[in-house]
Parts: structure tokens; sequence; C-alpha cells
């Protein structure tokens, strides 16, 4: 438990202070009050952060798709990293963490962001659209999330193997189909191996996420809440 938590300082104390120095850089420029009209941009968040509606449209549906798909499910893993890393440390679930419809959400998401990092790879190498930059940060994080999502569903396999999962909580309904044989006594290695995999990489993406171009992912939530209603490329008076 003590490593956890240390490991866990280590890795969100990283994100919180490169955050802080971006936000320093963001309080230089200009104030604006953008708080008026609160149901359109509620409204704005749901459509266009949650439900990815610039993305899903033509002609970017199917690699629109597989960014959203990407999107959801690094809500939903954020959210099954938090019931992780809260029983790990305080041996506290999250309501719902132990339903099977968490469990399946958790499985579904897993394997169709895998798709969709196989999809944004191959497209990369093979049909790179002439206006792409091409850069390693991109080639990190796609590797930094199949590695999440590889993890997560072999430590539940795991963890169903060693009997390590409470009767109570909902088996996984996708890992437990991953037909991977263990040797007495191995299943219990490989859970905690793939469990430390999944939580450090956890907090060395976040720890790499502000110095990334992958921190729109976070930082798109308030910049659609706060962005400005004037028309585009109007100019501000001057006084």
């Amino acid at each position: 438990m003590y490593v956890l938590i240390a490991v866990s300082l280590l890795g969100f104390g990283a994100f919180a202070y490169r955050s802080w120095k971006l936000y320093r850089y963001l309080r230089l420029g200009w104030n604006e009050d953008r708080s008026a009209h609160l149901a359109s941009r509620l409204k704005d968040e749901i459509v266009i952060y949650l439900f990815q509606r610039k993305l899903l449209k033509r002609p970017y549906l199917i690699r629109g798709l597989a960014h959203a798909v990407i999107f959801w499910g690094f809500l939903v893993i954020t959210v099954g990293t938090v019931d992780l890393l809260s029983a790990g440390i305080a041996h506290v679930r999250l309501p719902g963490a132990q339903s099977g419809f968490f469990g399946w959400a958790v499985d579904l998401f897993a394997a169709l962001v895998l798709v969709s990092i196989a999809l944004a790879f191959v497209r990369r190498v093979f049909f790179k659209p002439p206006r792409m930059h091409i850069a390693l940060d991109g080639y990190i994080i796609l590797g930094l999330i199949a590695t999440l999502m590889v993890s997560l569903l072999l430590f539940e396999n795991a963890g169903l193997a060693a009997g390590y999962l409470a009767l109570q909580q909902a088996p996984p309904p996708l890992a437990g189909l991953l037909p991977l044989p263990y040797p007495i006594g191995l299943a219990s290695g490989v859970f905690a191996a793939a469990w430390w995999v999944h939580v450090v990489t956890v907090l060395g993406f976040a720890a790499y996420l502000p110095q990334s171009k992958h921190l729109h992912i976070v930082t798109t939530l308030p910049n659609v809440f706060f962005r400005s209603e004037r028309p585009r490329g109007a100019l501000r008076f001057v006084d």
C-alpha cells in the first residue's frame, strides 16, 4: 500500500506541477468573463465534448469514430483506474464498480480502444494524409493507451484464474473469455505483474500528458465551456 501511495503521489504530483506551469502561462492572457448563457455552454459540453459531434460527421466519420471510441474509453477506464487506486490504497470501491454493467463497459471499451488504436497505427503508417504531421509523441501516446488496455484485460484474466475477485463482484465478461492456461501458481504472479504495469502506466501517462499534444483530452472540457460566442474571426473592440 505504501509503495502505491508513493508512486501515486509521484505521478499525480508531476501532472499537477506541469499543469500549474501551463495555467500560469494561460493567466498571462486577456481576462474576459465567459460565464453568460450557462445552459448553452452546458449543452455544448454534452454535444461537442461528450458526444464528439465535430468528429462524427463526413468526411471524418470512420477516423472520427475511432478517435471518439478512444476518448470514451479514456473516460470509462479513468473511472476504473480511480476505483483501482482507491481499492489499493484505502480498500474502498466506487459505487457500482462491482456491477456487471460496469464490468461490461470496461471490458468492451478496452477491446474497442485496442481496435481503434490499430486503425490509427495503420492509418499513420500506410495511409498518411499529406497534411498529417507524424511525431514520436503520437506513437508514445498510442503505445501507452494500448499498454493500459492489454494490462487491464491481462490482470483481470489472471485474477479470475487465481480466484482473487470477490464473490460479490460480477466477473469481467471479455477478460474471462481469453483462453490463457496458467501453470499452477503462475496466475497470481501474472496478476501482480499486469496490475503493477497498469498502475505504473497510468501514473506515467499522467506525468507525461501535460507536455504532450494529447493534453487536449483534458483541456477540451474547459475550452468548450469557455469558448467565445463571437462570430468566428470577429475582433474585440479596443478602448
